[in-house]
């Protein structure tokens, strides 16, 4: 309940010792009463003590359970001859020319031309398929993108107008709790959610100088254009960041939530930034705003509702979807705060800088994270750690591409796109690395490289499955195994392992592409399911890849369930995908034990790609659209400012896969499609987007395939 002041009206006499009392001890109570009482609202309301709640943060999105995938391999030997005479080819396929050399050494090949959408050539492709890991984790990235999407619109957008409302209020009644050093942060707290209010569509009233501070920022922000100093912080903000991408640029309600949040996860309220005194004074300020903010957050409800409680909600949700990195966070200051001022904070103790000092020397002795995820500062390129209201956002490519270019490894301008993998263990990746591109011509690389391999060796789960990014690479991270006796001849090739780190390559660019959800129309498309007969196809046999990605789309459902934000059609798909995992899983045991399908499995198969194509197509306006346009998309990666050159990946039209198949002793051809992986350089300032991305690829304007695909790929 708002506080709400007590008001006495002095009467020209008592009129008995016994009124006097009364109103002596109601007096007494207020003055008591009054230091303990915190507001929600605004106004001449003041916050002078907020009890600390006990934030316990939770060990990830949802509880992880990993599938086995135990299966001892056990394909009988098989030879592929040389003219193909003894594989079996269904009707209405022919197997391309170019392809035969490569089918009758290897028992597989790749080659482009595969339309724009994967589900589109499952659906329409004659004969016995070949269900690639591309493809379902294609339709996974698919799935959560419209997720979020409608998570965003619906939840979570709402959630922060509500909880940035309560926030601006709560820093506004705080101007009065102490003296001018918390007077002055707390106007600058004020402006910060301003900021994010008016980018939301709020209407508050700011104070005259929490107005002009944050006039200045949203100035900044809506040019999006270069770097400049920060009215708020003081310090070179790049603005570049507030450019909406993808869907967030279909209504200004979307735009403002992108920019809003952009906002949240930017800038860090920083301890301390060296030990001159000028330096000092600006960590503590920094610092005492910090405080400030998470006071605010403990005492603020929304709805009823502690404002933790939404921050929480907001926050846990944007983590697993979007990624956020390690560092100090709110649940890190909470617990440090009860610590150092107690569970009732009186927050005029703020005041002082050596209660400011005694919690920078406890936060400075926390842990520092294992992965430095916050870019560095611009003053000194130093890592100053610090509270972010929310974020920082952070993937593990970016962390691994800044360590093995300058000005760890001197003279290498940019990355490649191996060394992700060569980093995530791939021995093959490494030699790529080494003897293909001769990377380790530049001094440090090995170095640095085997200490990311030693560093990303030994995570846990409760890392590699924090969020959808760190799942989708390491659900691909299994294509880089060899496989040996037992497993389809295919599979034993030193092709089909460059095929592994060519499928990880496109499932990687592919997650870092913008969120491009768009609804391209009515459901069409003709399919050829009812049409097959016999032999129905295959579905690539890894079963620890396919176990993986059903345990990543079981801790989204759950997740969403547990938060009350799973919609009705967003349930249907995810347990729609989850199934068929499930049964592709037992598919793929199946051919490594050299077993019959039964007639579901058979019917599952035939029916894949209309599977892929109702995951992918969600209800609209009375009719079902589907959830992208193609798969075609791309991504700038890294920039060096030195040299003027930024590196660029993309994902081009579906590539067709041509594998020789074995089930129960007859050789198949079988089809499918996947990821095609493209990697270049821009000189910055060159603008390539999507659309423009796509008509390259319709012109045939696109770089030459990577060197080392020559082995798989015609």
């Amino acid at each position: 309940m708002a506080y709400r002041p007590v008001v006495f009206r002095q009467r020209k006499s008592f009129t008995s010792l016994k009124g006097f009392l009364f109103k002596f001890i109601a007096l007494i109570t207020v003055m008591v009463l009054f230091p303990l009482m915190g507001p929600v609202g605004c106004g001449e309301r003041r916050l002078t003590s907020v009890r600390l709640e006990e934030l316990k943060e939770p060990a990830a999105f949802s509880l992880y359970y990993p599938l086995s995938a135990e299966a001892k391999p056990s394909v009988p030997p098989y030879q592929i001859r040389p003219d193909l005479a003894n594989v079996k080819v269904g009707e209405g396929q022919a197997i391309p020319p170019t392809a035969r050399t490569m089918l009758a050494n290897s028992g597989f090949a790749l080659t482009h031309g595969g339309g724009e959408r994967l589900q589109d050539f499952y659906m329409s492709s004659p004969g016995p398929l070949f269900i690639t890991m591309d493809a379902l984790a294609h339709t996974s990235q698919v799935l959560f993108r419209y997720i979020l999407g409608e998570l965003e619109r619906n939840h979570l957008q709402p959630l922060l107008v509500s909880l940035t409302s309560s926030m601006i209020q709560a820093c506004h009644s705080l101007r009065g709790a102490g003296g001018s050093r918390l007077a002055k942060a707390a106007v600058r707290n004020e402006a910060f959610f301003g900021v994010a209010g008016r980018l939301l569509g709020i209407e508050s009233s700011l104070s005259k100088e929490a107005e002009e501070m944050a006039n200045g920022e949203l100035s900044l922000i809506e040019r999006h254009s270069g770097s400049a100093v920060s009215p708020i912080f003081g310090r070179i903000l790049n603005y570049d960041r507030f450019s909406p991408p993808g869907h967030y640029r279909e209504s200004e309600v979307m735009e403002g939530y992108y920019k809003a949040t952009t906002w949240y996860e930017t800038l860090p309220f920083r301890l301390r930034l060296g030990d001159s005194l000028e330096l000092r004074e600006r960590g503590r300020m920094e610092t005492r705003q910090a405080l400030l903010l998470v006071a605010s957050l403990h005492k603020s409800r929304v709805d009823g509702e502690p404002a933790w409680k939404i921050w929480e909600l907001i926050y846990q949700t944007n983590r697993f979807f979007l990624g956020y990195g390690e560092g100090l966070n709110i649940y890190d200051y909470s617990r440090l705060m009860r610590e150092v001022f107690g569970e009732w904070l009186d927050v005029s103790r703020l005041e002082d800088d050596r209660e400011i000092d005694l919690f920078i020397d406890k936060a400075l002795e926390l842990p520092p994270p294992s992965f430095q995820s916050q870019p560095a500062s611009e003053e000194g390129g130093e890592y100053y750690p610090g509270l972010r209201f929310l974020g920082p956002r952070f993937t593990p490519d970016s962390y691994i591409f800044r360590r093995l270019t300058s000005d760890e490894v001197k003279g290498r301008e940019l990355p490649r796109g191996m060394d992700l993998p060569a980093v995530l263990g791939s021995n093959r990746a490494e030699e790529i690395c080494l003897e293909v591109y001769h990377e380790g011509r530049y001094e440090g690389y090995q170095r640095e490289l085997e200490t990311l391999r030693n560093i990303f060796a030994g995570l846990g789960v409760q890392v590699t499955a924090s969020d959808l990014f760190w799942n989708n690479i390491y659900t691909m991270k299994n294509l880089f195994a060899t496989a040996g006796k037992g497993y389809p001849s295919f599979m034993q090739s030193s092709a089909w392992i460059d095929r592994g780190l060519y499928s990880f390559l496109g499932a990687w660019a592919d997650s870092r592409r913008d969120i491009s959800f768009t609804t391209v129309g009515i459901q069409t498309g003709t399919s050829s399911a009812a049409g097959r007969k016999g032999f129905p196809g295959y579905v690539e046999p890894n079963q620890g890849a396919l176990a993986r990605l059903a345990s990543i789309v079981d801790m989204a459902r759950r997740g969403l369930e547990e938060r009350e934000m799973l919609a009705e059609e967003a349930e249907e798909r995810l347990s729609a995908l989850y199934d068929l995992l499930i049964v592709l899983r037992k598919i793929a045991e199946r051919e490594l034990l050299n077993q019959p399908f039964s007639s579901e499995e058979e019917q599952v198969i035939r029916e894949i790609g209309e599977r892929m194509r109702y995951i992918c197509t969600f209800p609209r306006n009375g009719h079902s659209v589907l959830a992208e346009e193609s798969l075609a998309g791309v991504v700038e990666i890294h920039e060096d400012r030195k040299s003027g050159l930024e590196l660029e990946v993309g994902v081009g039209n579906p590539v067709r896969y041509h594998v020789i198949v074995p089930y129960q002793g007859s050789l198949y051809y079988a089809v499918g499609a996947g990821y095609s992986y493209y990697e270049f350089t821009l000189s910055m300032g060159e603008t390539l987007d999507d659309e423009s991305w796509k008509g390259k690829l319709s012109k045939g304007d696109i770089p030459s395939d990577p060197a080392w695909t020559l082995s798989f790929l015609k």
